[in-house]
């Protein structure tokens, strides 16, 4: 049997040992649930470097603007960015202009562009079936 998880906190240490969890009780035995979209990094990723190209640690704290509550892993986002670029929807370069050491910057391409508006595309219809679902279930 799991463990009591009482905060989200918890529930993050529970998930890095037992695996992802979208569902768990607290001390007073009521669920909470942990609704997210699926690799919605990458749909991050596309809108922060749309907005404007940056560095990794930058995208780390912007992407967490978008979810509160939630950071990403600084070796998912760069996995997911060198995905990215092989891909051709993302480009870098090595920027030495900054104090310390050179960073990489990335940058959108058109092509990314595109996917951008792919994503916004399929989220919205993610969104109309979470309203419809959200209408029925307070329906009742």
């Amino acid at each position: 049997m799991s463990p009591v998880l009482t905060s989200f906190s918890t529930y993050m240490r529970f998930a890095h040992r037992h695996g992802p969890r979208t569902r768990w009780r607290d001390a007073q035995g009521q669920w909470h649930v942990r609704g997210r979209v699926e690799r919605f990094l990458e749909p991050a990723l596309l809108l922060l470097l749309a907005e404007q190209p940056a560095h990794g640690y930058e995208l780390v704290d912007r992407a967490a603007e978008l979810v509160p509550g939630e950071r990403p892993e600084l070796g998912g986002l760069y996995r997911v960015l060198r995905a990215l670029e092989e891909d051709g929807l993302v480009k870098s370069e090595w920027d030495a202009n900054e104090p310390g050491p050179a960073k990489r910057r990335y940058e959108l391409t058109p092509a990314g562009h595109e996917l951008l508006r792919a994503w916004a595309k399929a989220l919205k219809q993610t969104q109309v079936v979470v309203d419809a679902f959200l209408t029925r279930v307070e329906g009742r």
